[in-house]
Formats: structure tokens, sequence, C-alpha cells
């Protein structure tokens, strides 16, 4: 693609050298222009199409502008209006910018010299796609989102550094290179050049230092220019500053062989140096911090934002992203809630089946309030509309909680369980429990065993279910078996599936074991007072789900993970009836403005 838009500008420059009758001028620019230290620096580190074609498209603009000026052709403003609409559907946000800046540039053009005309017709090709544009965001919105926002966070550099050949010699990082002898030309010629010239090299001049500090910053920041799309006018800048150079008829032939000497003395070192230490390169668009969607988030947010899908190493980054990969969706934003982020933005290469979940997102995000604002290829925004202050908290209710380590692969299946942050049970009281309608304990530990079973069998009596799974209960530090509350496990194992199960007196046939973990180890009960699950196995009744009472409940035979991995819908009611919970139920969430 590069060799291909490479011959497009040179063909383009060597057309432009014979209307003006400059051929050598125009072959040289032709071949120099993709090694221009910017136009190279940017091929060699930023993979971006877009930048690319801008390329190639913005001296072809340029040259079809001039040539209609000049002949009069009635064609040329239908090639101006169609490669227009080529450049919008690749990049509608760089397409507005070169046909604003082009037609400022005819129209100046054109005041300093009057006895031309013929710059209205390629104005108007220039801009009646941009009338496009203009209607496409009106009535979509996602399509305003992605094209049309501004960037809060972003990188400028100084025209000292991008001006200082030296400076990526010095520097470990290497930004781009503008070509100090390239600046130089454009003040000789707006010096030295006559009329038809001077006010274009100006023009190469403005474009130049409205992409870089200081006027850079005060310009985004003013005008909600994308910092990503810098780039553009400094590609309109060269091509400024090189029109204006081959218009230049008058500058004599030794002047123009110093100028091109002058040029390959700037370009070799800078190409050399972007291509050695292309790797430590910073550059002006880099998707991780210029996309859209997350420009837009970084501007709606008043509190906080997360990335949901990116790991950090923080608990809610960790979580988020392992939920993802499940497909609990739910569970992301319950928990991005309770931990105040008021912007949720969702990596779409994160979700379980990608785009085809978009809906799920969507109905998860609707449940705890998130509002859907804007979608790319890449992300899904969604913003909380009651988080209208940057300072609040988030009171949480829910209904259950879950205390132990293995509780977490269950929560995200089930948001409405609260994932307590002690496993053991003896740091939590009856009265704290009580307020959990749910009790589910997997993994816990405690010190005393007695002191344990009194909160369990207390807080069972205020009414509280409590589930335990045998699976992952504490072994007994006197006799070294699992026993609690009078109830023994005993281990099992099972090959690719479970025999078929009797559950609430119903036969229920599985599905088969996870393909990685095929040897299945759990655990059989003795000492249930009521069973409500069990097989049969050389004439016996293995029991692996039942009570001791009305509240308190066990389970077993691993079946809680087997259905967090492969999502059995036979279990599915079965569980739901165990727990009292159902997995669609999102937590009670209240926002509370803070210093109100």
């Amino acid at each position: 693609m590069v060799i291909i838009i490479g011959l497009v500008a040179l063909l383009c420059w060597i057309l432009i050298g014979c209307r003006l009758k400059r051929y050598v001028t125009g072959v040289y620019i032709g071949l120099i222009w993709m090694f221009l230290p910017f136009n190279f620096f940017y091929i060699i580190v930023n993979d971006s199409i877009e930048s690319q074609i801008c390329m190639a498209a913005v001296p072809m603009l340029m040259y079809l502008c001039f040539e209609y000026i000049n002949t009069k052709t009635e064609v040329l403003p239908v090639l101006i209006f169609g490669s227009m609409l080529i450049l919008r559907q690749i990049d509608a946000y760089s397409a507005a910018v070169v046909s604003i800046c082009i037609v400022l540039i005819l129209f100046l053009w054109k005041s300093v010299n009057r006895d031309k005309h013929g710059a209205v017709a390629p104005g108007i090709a220039l801009l009646l796609p941009d009338a496009v544009t203009i209607y496409q965001s009106a009535v979509n919105e996602e399509f305003y989102y992605k094209n049309f926002v501004a960037c809060d966070n972003s990188v400028f550099f100084s025209v000292k550094d991008v001006l200082n050949p030296v400076y990526n010699f010095k520097n470990a990082q290497i930004i781009y290179y503008f070509g100090i002898a390239i600046i130089l030309l454009a003040i000789f010629g707006v010096i030295c050049s006559h009329r038809k010239t001077n006010i274009i090299f100006l023009c190469g001049i403005v474009l130049f230092l409205f992409a870089v500090k200081p006027l850079s910053v005060w310009f985004v920041k003013q005008s909600g220019y994308r910092s990503d799309r810098l780039y553009v006018l400094l590609i309109l800048a060269y091509t400024c500053i090189f029109m204006a150079f081959i218009m230049w008829d008058t500058l004599k032939v030794k002047l123009q062989i110093a100028v091109c000497i002058l040029l390959c003395i700037d370009l070799v070192p800078a190409i050399y140096i972007a291509y050695q230490k292309k790797d430590s390169a910073v550059i002006v668009s880099d998707d991780s911090v210029f996309d859209s969607i997350l420009q837009e988030a970084q501007r709606l947010t008043k509190h906080k934002m997360i990335v949901a899908g990116k790991t950090d190493g923080s608990k809610i980054a960790d979580d988020a992203a392992e939920a993802m990969d499940l497909g609990e969706y739910l569970y992301v934003f319950d928990r991005c809630l309770a931990s105040e982020y008021d912007t949720v933005v969702i990596q779409k290469s994160k979700m379980r089946n990608k785009d085809s979940d978009m809906q799920m997102v969507k109905k998860a995000a609707k449940k705890e309030n998130y509002k859907f604002v804007a979608s790319n290829e890449k992300y899904a925004l969604f913003n909380q509309d009651e988080c209208e202050e940057k300072s609040f908290e988030v009171k949480s209710a829910y209904r259950a909680i879950g205390i132990g380590d293995n509780v977490h692969q269950l929560a995200m299946i089930y948001p409405q369980i609260y994932e307590g942050t002690e496993n053991n049970i003896e740091k939590y009281s009856v009265s704290e429990l009580s307020k959990y309608d749910t009790v589910y304990l997997s993994g816990f530990t405690y010190d005393d065993k007695d002191a344990a079973e009194k909160i369990v069998r207390d807080t069972a009596k205020k009414g509280i279910k409590i589930v335990i799974n045998a699976d992952h209960m504490p072994y007994d530090k006197i006799t070294r078996n699992m026993v609690f509350l009078g109830v023994s496990c005993n281990s099992i194992s099972f090959e690719n599936g479970y025999p078929n199960l009797i559950i609430d007196n119903k036969e229920v046939v599985t599905e088969l074991f996870d393909s990685n973990y095929q040897d299945w180890q759990g655990v059989y009960m003795n000492g249930l007072k009521k069973v409500n699950g069990y097989f049969t196995e050389d004439g016996k009744n293995i029991a692996f789900l039942g009570s001791i009472d009305d509240n308190i409940n066990f389970v077993g035979i691993e079946l809680i993970s087997h259905y967090a991995m492969t999502y059995d819908d036979t279990l599915k009611k079965c569980i739901d009836s165990l727990l009292g919970l159902k997995q669609e139920d999102a937590p009670l969430h209240e926002i509370v403005i803070k210093n109100k």
C-alpha cells in the first residue's frame, strides 16, 4: 500500500512540474515526498492507512484546484468532489480538515492575486462532501462520536524539538522531525518570492505552527480539534511549502540546486534515525490513548473511568477482565458501579463472543443504569447518568454474601453475591450475616470449629438460608476429616461426566465435563437429614445435595464448579433454587452525592 501511495504522490508532483514547466523540480519533489522527515517517520512508526492516504490526497487535491484556476477545465471540480468523497469514506475528520484548509488557502491566494479567478468552483467541490458529513453526524450519534470527539489526554511537541535535527540522537525516545531546511525554505520564500507564492509559503508556516506547541495546545483546547489529527496540518504544511517552491518560477537555478542539496542533507540523518529507533518512537496518534471512544470517555468522566478488559494489577480490573471472558457482563457493570466508576468502556476484543454479545452488554448496563453512549470497532462506551457530580459514593445492598476463597466463581454468575473480605467465618457476627437472605460458604476457614458451627446455626435460626459447598469445607484440625455440622464428606471421582442425577425426585442428565477436566474430583455426603439430590452406584444412593434443617444446605460433587464452567441449562433451576437467587437480578445501588 505504501508503494502505491508513493507512486500516486510521485505522479501528482510530476504532473504539477509538467504543468508549470518545472520538470526536474517536480520529479525531485515526487521522489523525496514519502521520504520527507515527518512523512517517513509516520510511515515507519505508525501503520495508519488514513495518514498515508492523506500524504497522496492532499497534493493531488491542491494540484486539481490550481489546475482548475489556470485552465477552467470543467471536469476538474467533479474529480475534486469524487476524491473528497473517497477521502471522507476513509477518514471523515481528516477530509473535513483538508477541505476547509485548502479552501482557505485558495481564497487567501485569490485575495492577493486578483487577476486570477476560479476559486469558487473547486471550493464548492471541496466542501460539498462536508455537508454529507454534517448530516450524518446529526442523525447518527455513533458516527459523530467515532469521528468528531475531542481528546483531553494529548501528546504535543514543541517547535524547538521538532526542528532540532539532533534531538533524536540525544534522546532514547524519538519524536517526529519536521525539517529545519524545509522551514528555512518557507521563511526564505515568504521574504524573497513573488506574491503568487509567498502567501502559500506563509500558509505552510502557519499550518506548521498550529500543529506544534505552544500554539497547538491553545488551538486544540479552544477549537476541540482532535490532536490525533494534527498530522493532517503537517501534511498540508509540507504541501503548501513544496507547492510554492515548484511555483516559484523566478528562483535562480543555482539557488534551486542549493535548496535541493540542503533538503537531502536534512533528510538522510532523519530517515536513518527514524528507522533505527522506530520501536522507541513517541507518536502523535496512538490508538490506546487517542481512540475516539476513549477520548469521549475522558470527557464524560466526572469521577473515575475503567476500560473493562484491560488488566492493570488492580482487583477490579482483573475481576472485570475475567468476567468479560466468561460473558458475565452484569457482574462487570455491577462491580464497576460499586467501585464508583461513573464511566465504563468495554473492550470488544475481550468480550466472550465479541460483537455478537453487544445486546447482552447493553442489557446488563441498563440494569445498572449505565447509558450506552457510543461504540466503534474497538470499544463500547457507557456512562452512569446519575453520577452528575465529581464527589459521590455508592451505597450497595446485596441479597447474599459469599465467604471463602472459592466464592468468586459463583459471584460472577450471581452478582447478588457480595464477596466477603474475610475467609474466616468467625470474623463475622450473626447480626452482620443476618442482613442477607443467603450466606454462601465455599473455601471458608475457622479457628474454633464449635464457634463457627454456632455462628452458622444461629444465623440459620433467624431465617437466613445457608448454602455450604461441601467440596471446599475445611478439614477438622483434630480428626483431619471434612466434617461440619455433623455432615461428613468423602471423595469420589468421575470420568467425562456425571451419571444420571436425581434432583428433587426428577432425573437430570447433565452435560459432559469441560474438556480440560475430564477426570472430575468431588465429594459426597453422609449425615444429611434430608436428601434432595443423589445418584445410584452399586445399588446404593449416593447423596450430593441436601440439608440438615430448613435453612442449612449442602452441595457436593463439584456441582457448582461444573455449572460455572459449562453453564449447563439442566442445572440452572437447581442452582437458582439452592441459592434463592436469580442470575439476571442486579443488586441495589444508591448513588449519594457528597457535600450536598
